[in-house]
């Protein structure tokens, strides 16, 4: 027995009047857990999970129960009633409402929102104090942070036969699109930089490769310093286009001032002259 009731804990024990819970909340929290279990599980049950200083309390005055079935029927009875006379309290209510009447969102989700919104009307109604579904309703509109979602969902509030329940659901199913349109709108959006980073890599690389090209593949014009050799303008920004404009006088072996004896052509010795006879021959030699 004590192996099935280690699998139906709570979310945490019952710890009396420094608890948020009612006696009458934790009865009901013990008979939703122990549903279709014996009395014996429910009594192992309150002590397992309640505080050993609040089970002494509890438990003061009463006879430990027999191996008995009825026993253990008898015990859990007067167990419960004792949580409810002592922790169901005036202060604990007040507590409860006042929580209740001053519970908003925040910075907290709308799921947890509403789950502690459930958790505080549940409280009140097992105190005897429940809370109409329309000022529910109303609790669950007005304390939305979004103000988008309050104009998503205000037809869903007007319309009274919408209960909580149908509006709760779909105040979570307006969250749900809100937050995949946000989603996916931040998707686009680092699509874009990514993009956007990609095409500035490629102009960075397309700048570098045409920074790194040789000299005479470049389009922009070469500074030509003065020299005795240029014969032009005096200044020094000449371009290839204009080299047309200029004359050159070429120093030291000038070809073009040799001519060969043999051939009479220009640009060669008679040394290297290829002509197989002498030209004009007749001419330049005289009769004898």
């Amino acid at each position: 027995m004590q192996n099935v009731i280690r699998t139906l804990n709570p979310d945490k024990k019952f710890s009396g009047a420094n608890d948020v819970r009612a006696g009458t909340t934790w009865v009901a929290e013990m008979y939703y857990h122990t549903e279709g279990h014996p009395d014996v599980a429910r009594y192992l049950w309150f002590k397992k999970y309640t505080s050993p200083r609040v089970w002494n309390e509890i438990t003061s005055g009463m006879t430990p129960p027999s191996r008995c079935y009825l026993s253990y029927e008898r015990q859990v009875k007067k167990i419960v009633k004792r949580f409810k006379t002592t922790f169901d309290t005036d202060e604990h209510l007040h507590r409860t409402e006042y929580k209740f009447n001053n519970c908003v969102q925040g910075h907290g989700s709308v799921y947890e929102f509403i789950e502690r919104l459930e958790d505080l009307s549940t409280e009140l109604y097992h105190m005897g104090s429940p809370i109409l579904e329309y000022k529910l309703k109303w609790k669950l509109y007005n304390g939305l942070s979004s103000e988008d979602l309050r104009v998503r969902v205000n037809d869903f509030l007007d319309d009274k036969r919408v209960d909580f329940a149908e509006f709760k659901e779909a105040v979570l199913r307006q969250q749900r699109r809100m937050t995949a349109l946000r989603d996916f709108s931040k998707e686009l959006d680092r699509e874009d930089l990514r993009r956007g980073d990609a095409d500035g890599r490629q102009n960075r690389r397309r700048e570098d490769s045409s920074s790194r090209t040789r000299p005479w593949q470049r389009d922009s014009a070469r500074r030509r310093f003065n020299s005795v050799n240029s014969v032009g303008t005096d200044n020094g920004n000449d371009t290839d286009t204009s080299v047309n404009d200029h004359h050159y006088v070429l120093m030291g072996r000038d070809l073009t001032g040799f001519k060969c004896y043999r051939c009479l052509q220009r640009g060669h010795a008679a040394r290297e002259c290829l002509a197989d006879e002498p030209a004009k021959l007749r001419v330049r030699t005289p009769d004898t």
